[in-house]
């Protein structure tokens, strides 16, 4: 294109359903790359992060969901390098393991607070015997 946009394929699939892994797609036909967590988890949040230029995975972590009040150790190098894209997807998220304190607050910081405020009220309105698990990602 003349504006030197780049059109990239993109598209990343939380796990709702049980050992059902989390999965990016990057590109299309012979090009794309399928990334996953190396050994998927339901209730979990699965960190990663992208080369800008490449595409290629950079680094991946994978922290159960009961650790929801506290944002990964060194994580900040990833989320603050602008030649990363990141992303943070769950498998299979129990509502009792919303993001909660420092994670969420650090969550939030990215944009994450609609989503997350979402499912809180859903949480809190209907209670984890009606809903008790979900999906959810934040891509940047």
């Amino acid at each position: 294109m003349s504006n030197g946009t780049i059109l990239l394929p993109y598209t990343v699939k939380a796990g709702i359903g049980s050992s059902v892994a989390p999965v990016v797609s990057v590109g299309a036909g012979a090009n794309q790359q399928r990334f996953n967590p190396n050994q998927p988890t339901d209730d979990s949040y699965w960190w990663y992060f992208l080369d800008n230029s490449t595409q290629k995975l950079v680094y991946s972590l994978l922290v159960p969901a009961s650790n929801n009040t506290t944002v990964p150790s060194g994580i900040d190098t990833y989320m603050t390098n602008s030649n990363l894209l990141f992303g943070v997807v769950t498998q299979n998220l129990s509502l009792l393991h919303l993001p909660q304190g420092a994670l969420y607050n650090y969550l939030a910081s990215y944009g994450a607070s609609d989503a997350l405020n979402m499912l809180e009220q859903l949480y809190t309105t209907l209670g984890c015997g009606y809903y008790g698990w979900a999906s959810y990602v934040l891509v940047g």
